[in-house]
């Protein structure tokens, strides 16, 4: 078997059926992939709030996936949950498309439910955390045009990731921490070229992917605090990888049915993601920013070309920025804290460099004008004297995103 990138599998297949026009060669050609985007959210109502610059406060049960090291500002047990409402927009450029005809599709995908448990224990200098993160949870049906060819398609991915994470306070102004993951992993895929759906003619083609399995992955940070209002934060999240098993069908007219054409294993890999952020306390305000480091380049590493044109594709690293701030206020004796925040989401494109580039690859997979600016706000309150509610909502070109989180502390 053939192990390749699950990702370009799809894309230069797709990519070899519009230099060469051969059938074989589009059965392969998944334009699942197509609109396929990462998105790096921290979890948490009050960090999604904040525009998730939340690397250097990393003060709640959250820390453990933000910056474990944060997990030592906790002195007592506490549990949390979060539930989270997603509706996202993604526009794939159909083909042909030159310059200036601007032929797109555009398809909404939602995702809902519980994304984040934990339990936080401290003991002594170190404090511990288990939790639950829905690390992908994506949804996609649509229609993909090639030419005069459509391609119906349906993608589920799921990725739920089970962690342990430990901060350590090694000296008073500096922490260390480490988050142990596991991710289960559920793809399910299938890309089929149809003139007539209900009526499939000799040389029509469907590609069917399913994965499942598990894979071990880690976090690692840091937290220094060189005096009370001030803290700096780092934090490298290490992508995990999967595997999945991909077939292409060719309908046969005389047997009426869709017969195997090739079987192959592919791999699955989220980006590996830098981090750095810094924030400062004023009396009532607190002022925060990140900067992160997203590793696209990861997709691409150990793929076995399929082309024949021989074309060295690229995808660069990208950088996220995030802005937020919280103003705590008292009424009637109660805490509640008002947040803004601000999320600049780069969009990682696909190309062929100089001198190889050509404009047909250029139209379909770059100049999307998909770089994302997102807009949050929220707030929140105790509830009780042992319950702390939080509310964000973020809305920006192609999504918008509904939090509500709940922490609640042992005595």
């Amino acid at each position: 078997m053939m192990k390749k990138n699950l990702s370009l599998v799809f894309l230069l297949a797709a990519i070899t059926t519009l230099i060469t026009g051969n059938d074989v060669y589009a059965q392969l050609s998944g334009p699942d992939m197509f609109g396929f985007e990462f998105r790096f959210n921290n979890p948490g109502a009050r960090s999604n709030a904040m525009g998730g610059a939340f690397i250097s406060l990393a003060d709640d049960a959250t820390a453990a996936y933000t910056n474990p090291a944060g997990l030592t500002v906790l002195t007592k047990p506490e549990f949390s949950i979060e539930h989270k409402t997603g509706s996202y927009t993604q526009k794939i450029y159909d083909y042909p498309n030159p310059p200036g005809a601007n032929r797109t599709t555009e398809y909404e995908s939602n995702s809902e439910g519980i994304s984040f448990l934990s339990y936080v224990v401290p003991k002594g200098d170190a404090t511990f955390s288990l939790y639950r993160h829905q690390l992908i949870d994506i949804n996609n049906e649509y229609i993909w045009q090639h030419g005069t060819d459509p391609y119906y398609i349906t993608s589920n991915i799921d990725g739920v990731t089970y962690g342990l994470g430990m901060g350590l306070k090694v000296i008073d102004s500096l922490s260390i921490g480490i988050s142990l993951n596991m991710t289960e992993f559920d793809y399910k895929s299938v890309s089929t070229k149809h003139l007539d759906p209900w009526n499939p003619v000799d040389g029509e083609d469907e590609v069917r992917i399913e994965g499942d399995g598990s894979a071990g992955h880690y976090i690692a940070s840091l937290l220094w605090n060189p005096f009370s209002e001030l803290n700096i934060g780092m934090v490298y999240r290490k992508g995990p990888e999967f595997t999945a098993n991909a077939s292409s069908y060719v309908f046969n007219g005389t047997s009426d049915r869709y017969e195997l054409y090739r079987r192959f294993d592919s791999t699955f890999k989220v980006p590996d993601v830098w981090g750095g952020g810094i924030s400062y306390k004023f009396s009532s305000l607190t002022i925060s920013a990140d900067a992160l480091v997203i590793e696209y380049s990861d997709i691409l590493d150990g793929y076995i070309e399929i082309d024949p044109t021989g074309l060295e594709w690229k995808m660069d690293d990208e950088t996220e920025y995030h802005a937020g701030l919280e103003y705590v206020l008292t009424v009637k004796e109660r805490p509640i804290a008002i947040r803004g925040g601000y999320y600049y989401r780069p969009y990682s494109k696909m190309y062929v460099p100089p001198p190889y580039s050509q404009p047909k690859f250029d139209h379909l997979f770059s100049d999307k004008d998909t770089n994302e600016d997102i807009y949050s706000i929220g707030f929140g309150t105790m509830i009780t004297d042992l319950v702390q509610m939080d509310l964000a909502a973020s809305t920006g070109d192609y999504s918008d995103e509904y939090t509500l989180s709940f922490i609640y502390r042992f005595e």
